[in-house]
């Protein structure tokens, strides 16, 4: 375990960086989830959906989407809001890889629509199962098992598969590979040219290794992004959160480490059991074939045998078995000794 993972939780950590690590769960709900941010969590919402939907304003709910019974397991989210047009949108910030992190995203959203399902009657009459838009956007620090270079953002939603068109558009689940996005991809005219969901990207990803802020960020949205993330504005009750907030990060990202390491050994152990496998299968295949050369051999000879013995020629019978005329004269030699 490093230093920073053995401090006492009562025990400050040292923050080095100018910004806050907007990948951390204080940082990523302080620029997202507070509403007096709200103006940038609506700008990152709109260069997320790309004109999919147009967002005007939103107001944020609370983050625990209960189930329809008591027993049933509650969908604590990142961030959970409503734009002005009724959409619901669910923000997520995984950062240890997660298997099913697909199967999150489904989750979370059949809970949302669960969860708003009225109880009762609407205006007097029974509810007909009509559902407002729910939108899960899912920032990942890891890439999809399926996932290519060009590719880190994935839209999804139902689509007829026999007649090639969507079927159903109150839902969709977007996924946003944030590895694409490490400082060390970009330059400075390349960080100009990224679309505004590129420049959010990089922003999170980024924001705590900056020591020069890029020429995007110096203004627009950005400017507020910059503001609200360096650590010298914060009060003392932030810092301390923030810092807890790092604890958590450091603990996942040895977990990360771990599960990796795990990965590897498993991958070799794996490796080196199929090596033994295939060796072992091979040793016995040459076993049963030199048994089997044997036997042939044996099974040839006793023909052998019985041919010369019904009178035929040595000659003869080199040429049935294709063998040398002179192993079936010492065989016939020997068939005379033993009589």
């Amino acid at each position: 375990m490093n230093q920073q993972n053995d401090k006492a939780p009562n025990q400050e950590v040292q923050v080095d960086s100018r910004f806050m690590d907007l990948m951390s769960d204080y940082g990523i709900k302080t620029l997202l989830g507070d509403p007096k941010n709200e103006e940038l969590t609506i700008h990152f919402l709109n260069a997320v959906l790309d004109g999919y939907k147009v967002v005007n304003k939103i107001t944020y709910a609370d983050k625990e989407i209960l189930g329809p019974m008591k027993s049933d397991r509650s969908a604590i989210v990142d961030i959970l809001c409503n734009s002005d047009q009724d959409d619901q949108f669910i923000i997520e910030l995984q950062r240890v890889k997660q298997k099913f992190f697909k199967d999150r995203g489904v989750f979370y959203v059949s809970h949302a629509i669960v969860s708003k399902a009225p109880k009762g009657k609407v205006n007097g009459k029974v509810w007909d199962y009509e559902q407002s838009p729910v939108i899960f956007i899912g920032l990942m620090d890891f890439e999809l098992e399926d996932s290519t270079p060009e590719t880190y953002k994935y839209f999804v939603q139902y689509w007829d598969q026999i007649q090639h068109k969507l079927f159903y558009d109150k839902t969709a689940l977007i996924y946003l590979e944030l590895p694409k996005f490490a400082k060390q991809l970009f330059g400075e005219d390349k960080l100009n040219e990224l679309s505004p969901l590129g420049k959010w990207l990089y922003a999170i990803k980024n924001m705590a290794r900056l020591s020069v802020v890029p020429k995007f960020m110096q203004e627009g949205p950005f400017k507020k992004v910059v503001e609200m993330s360096e650590v010298k504005n914060m009060t003392k009750k932030q810092r301390a959160a923030y810092q807890q907030s790092l604890r958590n990060l450091w603990d996942e990202n040895g977990m990360k480490s771990g599960l990796i390491e795990k990965g590897r050994k498993e991958v070799e152990e794996e490796a080196a059991q199929k090596i033994k496998a295939a060796e072992e299968k091979a040793a016995k295949a040459e076993k049963d074939a030199r048994a089997a050369e044997v036997k042939a051999k044996r099974e040839k000879l006793e023909a052998i045998k019985k041919l010369l013995q019904t009178g035929m020629s040595s000659l003869d019978c080199a040429k049935i078995f294709n063998v040398d005329q002179a192993y079936v004269m010492d065989i016939q030699k020997s068939i005379k000794r033993k009589g």
